[in-house]
């Protein structure tokens, strides 16, 4: 087995990403959206997203050492994966785990 190898997921598993943005900013707010299409278009029916507004969480943003907006963060399944800044659509699809096999399924 290749140690390049996906493990296996279940589609109908529980994904949780939390997002960290600026409101104000409308770059950040379809952010949020492109995270969300990409996902539905991947097979992931269960996506709990939290969107954290850094503006009104500066305690969480400084405890958290959040460095860059907008920010992803895939808590589970795991290994956590993070996500800086804005990418284009398919770098956010391999970001998230996503592969051209899970894609296609």
């Amino acid at each position: 087995m290749s140690s390049n190898a996906q493990p296996q997921r279940n589609p109908r598993e529980a994904w949780k990403i939390r997002i960290y943005i600026k409101n104000s900013n409308p770059k950040h707010v379809d952010f949020v959206k492109s995270v969300q299409e990409v996902c539905r278009e991947n097979g992931v029916r269960k996506a709990a997203v939290e969107i954290v507004n850094v503006e009104s969480k500066l305690s969480e943003v400084e405890q958290k050492a959040i460095i860059a907006l907008p920010m992803l963060v895939r808590v589970s399944p795991g290994p956590v994966r993070r996500i800086l800044g804005i990418t284009q659509r398919e770098t956010l699809q391999q970001s998230l785990g996503f592969d051209e096999k899970q894609a296609a399924d």
